[in-house]
């Protein structure tokens, strides 16, 4: 499982330029790098991203971040983010204009996974 870089001119038909994000070797996101949101912040690009180690884990993936100079090439840089060894996976960020507003998967302490939203405000 990989990320690809693909760019359109009409939004029906793509092109796959090249891979943005791919497992790393000997890591938690071995088995893949799936990109789930990516931002401009200050000139750099940031991803969030579902990776896991093997296929038994396809249920529970976790979550890293990358960081780019643009939006077709991540470097992994943070990871795994779990929460205490349960999932945490499809973080997608939207940028506001007073903050962050997070939506993700989370498992919880019986097994079920809930579907959830939070807001990180800017602090200035």
């Amino acid at each position: 499982m990989r990320s690809v870089f693909a760019t359109s001119a009409d939004g029906l038909s793509w092109d796959l330029e090249q891979i943005a994000l791919g497992p790393s070797e000997h890591s938690w996101d071995r088995r893949g790098a799936r990109i789930t949101s990516a931002w401009e912040s200050d000139g750099k690009w940031i991803a969030s991203y579902d990776g896991r180690a093997s296929a038994a884990e396809n249920w529970f993936e976790r979550t890293g971040f990358a960081v780019g100079a643009s939006a077709d090439e991540f470097v992994a840089v943070a990871g795994p983010l779990d929460r205490e060894g349960r999932t945490l996976r499809y973080v997608t960020v939207a940028r506001l204009d007073d903050g962050l507003r997070l939506y993700f998967e989370a498992e919880r302490a019986d097994g079920a996974n809930d579907l959830r939203t939070t807001f990180v405000p800017f602090t200035g």
